[in-house]
């Protein structure tokens, strides 16, 4: 369950009612083969929420080495 907003420096709690937007990452093959007992043939997903104060700012992505990134929003 998303508890916070992805970006470390907002506080903010996760609020359905608020709005911001979400982010839905598939965890690549070496990240799943590094989690205990996971399977081939499970569906791994991550999900991230931005609140709307920091989604109007930032988005998010999932870098090549497996970790999701902070992206400042091009003006």
């Amino acid at each position: 369950m998303i508890a916070k907003c992805a970006n470390p420096v907002c506080r903010t709690d996760f609020d359905h009612l608020i709005g911001g937007r979400f982010f839905r990452f598939r965890l690549m093959e070496a990240e799943v083969s590094a989690i205990p007992g996971a399977t081939q043939n499970t569906h791994h997903v991550i999900h991230y929420w931005l609140c709307p104060v920091c989604s109007n700012m930032f988005s998010l992505s999932h870098a090549e080495t497996g970790k999701v990134v902070l992206r400042l929003l091009e003006q």
